[in-house]
């Protein structure tokens, strides 16, 4: 049993981090999905972002990612799904461009299958709550907006076929700091 919970557990690459990232600009496709969607929708959209970056000579920048705009997990989640470029693009039929912003993160590394990733990012919204990391977020009618927060798929199944070996990098925005006298 204790085995058992110790393979379920998420595995980290380390403690999580803060770091200052600079703006990275991605092409991407925009969809809602719900919790029981986003495992099928996810390869899918990352494989139609790669046919059409491949069609017009659009080399990625580093590897694919999920980036939650919208989080409702009983409802949906609006999410946008695409590699990062080395430039802003335009926009063509559902293809978008867009851009991480700016600013200080806190980035976790989870090793293993994607079933653990749930556990990761609470791992790391725990982590941020006991040190007083205040996250880039609202609360809306519509669920919880991101500022902005992603996952990126270092290694996955493309590269490694064994799952516990797959290596996710998770990172929040941390919300902007208000500056003395202002």
């Amino acid at each position: 049993m204790l085995l058992a919970a110790l393979a379920m557990a998420s595995i980290i690459s380390g403690d999580p981090v803060i770091e200052h990232r600079p703006s990275m600009p991605y092409a991407a496709v925009r969809e809602a999905v719900t919790m029981q969607t986003i495992a099928d929708r996810a390869p899918k959209l990352i494989g139609e972002v790669a046919s059409w970056l491949g069609a017009h000579h659009v080399p990625a920048g580093g590897p694919p990612f999920v980036r939650y705009m919208l989080i409702d997990m009983s409802r949906s989640l609006t999410i946008e799904v695409g590699f990062p470029v080395k430039q802003t693009m335009r926009p063509a039929a559902r293809f978008r461009s867009g851009v991480f912003p700016s600013g200080d993160y806190a980035v976790y590394v989870y090793t293993g299958d994607y079933g653990g990733l749930i556990g990761a990012n609470a791992d790391l919204q725990s982590w941020c709550r006991e040190h007083r990391v205040k996250l880039d977020r609202r609360d809306t009618k519509q669920g919880t907006a991101w500022g902005c927060r992603f996952e990126s798929y270092e290694i996955g199944p493309v590269d490694q076929k064994d799952p516990s070996k797959w290596k996710t990098s998770i990172a929040y925005k941390l919300a902007p700091t208000r500056k003395a006298g202002r």
